[in-house]
This record gives structure tokens, C-alpha cells and sequence, in this order.
């Protein structure tokens, strides 16, 4: 089966740079990875023509928590996957931290997700002052009760879990080979215990994103338990993402 290579280029590219980069992307071939990119917003689209009939897909960056309605600056589940979406990052540690998303907003938009037909890319990860205090698993724990708890109708639908520690994101620090196996367990067993092991090990895909580039990513390939990469800035240039994927 192959891993996930997840592009999320946040809010950085323009509209003809993104519309560049999707059909340098759109001529890759990966026997390894579906790759998945996720432009701004207001890009969807253009990005979506461009990608063509690639076997990349399209991802939001965020999608609304309500299906309509009075809700200025919102796109909801139902837009995003008119516009060409098959995923939608949901829960990233940057809206958490900068836009105040509670766990509970979050829930409601991987409800959305889940009714919708979007496969939900749903961040979680701790603070470095929850990582040396030894929280790191009830943090995830926590995140996850919270948010996926409540999730109906979650039964036979897919689900990407992306591990990013909120340290790690930006910094240029890494995450650590046995670190990063201590989060997969914490993970699995919460799932198994919100919904069943059975679901977790068929329909749930762990991914990692956190400071990864074409100069460390090799060293996180051996892991079985990884089902691919959630990478930001790395992303943005073709020859940095010809690297990782060669990796």
C-alpha cells in the first residue's frame, strides 16, 4: 500500500506560483507515494484544472464547522469537495494556537468531513512544554476523546491521522525515531478504545509532519507503522520534493 505525501503550503504561494508548482507535481510519478496537495483557498480550483487527470489529489486547508449559513469567510465541507477535494486538513497546531480552535470546533468539522465524503487529515500534537512535562500521550489522548469521541457514522470511512508536534513544526527539530513510535501507540490504543482496534488498524492511516525535508525524511522510512508525511515548507519547491520522494 502506498504512503501519503501530503503538501500543505499554508498561505504562501501565489496563484500563478501555485498553479506552476501543482503542474510540475501533476508529471511525478511515485510507485510509493499518493501524493496530496493542499493550496490556499482561493486556489482550489485553478490548482484542481491544473493537477488535471494526475493521480494527485486536492485537499482544503480547513473547512467550515456548520454545512451553511451566516458564517462570513467560512467554506463549507460540501464547497471544498465541489471544488475538487477529496481531503481537508483539519485541527492544524497553527489554527489551534493562532485562531483559538477549541477541540470541540474541531469535532465538528471532522463531522462535516465524515458527512460530506472528505477524507479527514486530522492533526494532533503536543506543546514542547507538554513533551517535558511527560504528557505527550494524555495530550493526544485527550485531543482525540475530544474531537473524535463524538464522530458518528465514522464506521467504514478513512482517516488520516497526521502526529505534529507543535515543537517540531517549523524549527528545524525533528521528531525522534522512538518518540515517534511512543505517539503511534498512544494513538492507536485512544482509537481503539474511542471506536475499535479493528477500525484503527483497516481505515486509519498515521502520518507525520513536523520540520521533515529531503535531508531527514529517509531516516523515518523504516518505520512500518508510518503511512506517510505531512509536510509544510519543504513543500514549496519541486526540487525539495523530488528529494523527499527519492528518499
Amino acid at each position: 500500500m502506498k504512503r501519503y505525501f501530503v503538501a500543505n503550503w499554508k498561505m504562501n504561494l501565489t496563484h500563478s506560483d501555485s498553479i506552476q508548482l501543482a503542474r510540475q507535481i501533476a508529471k511525478l510519478k511515485s510507485s510509493r507515494y499518493q501524493l496530496i496537495v493542499a493550496p490556499s483557498e482561493p486556489y482550489l480550483v485553478g490548482v484542481a484544472k491544473a493537477l488535471g487527470r494526475s493521480s494527485v489529489k486536492l485537499s482544503a486547508q480547513d473547512l467550515a464547522a456548520w454545512p451553511a449559513g451566516s458564517f462570513t469567510g467560512e467554506t463549507s465541507a460540501a464547497m471544498v469537495k465541489e471544488a475538487g477535494c477529496r481531503y481537508a486538513i483539519i485541527g492544524h497546531s497553527e489554527r489551534r494556537q493562532h485562531l483559538g480552535e477549541s477541540t470541540e470546533l474541531i469535532g465538528r468539522k471532522l463531522q462535516q468531513a465524515i458527512d460530506h465524503g472528505v477524507t479527514p487529515i486530522f492533526c494532533l500534537g503536543e506543546t514542547e512544554a507538554e513533551r517535558r512535562a511527560g504528557q505527550t500521550k494524555s495530550v493526544l489522548m485527550q485531543q482525540l476523546k475530544q474531537s473524535l469521541g463524538k464522530i458518528k457514522n465514522l464506521a467504514g470511512k478513512k482517516l488520516l491521522i497526521a502526529y505534529e508536534p507543535v515543537w517540531a513544526i517549523g524549527s528545524g527539530r525533528a521528531v525522534g525515531l522512538d518518540d515517534l513510535e511512543q505517539a503511534y501507540m498512544a494513538v492507536r490504543h485512544a482509537v481503539s478504545m474511542l471506536v475499535s482496534a479493528e477500525y484503527f488498524d483497516s481505515k486509519v492511516s498515521f502520518l507525520y509532519g513536523g520540520s521533515l525535508s529531503g535531508d531527514n525524511l529517509a531516516a523515518f522510512l523504516p518505520l512500518p507503522f508510518l503511512g506517510g508525511f505531512l509536510v509544510g515548507g519543504a513543500s514549496l519547491k519541486i526540487e525539495e520534493i523530488k528529494r523527499m520522494l527519492d528518499a
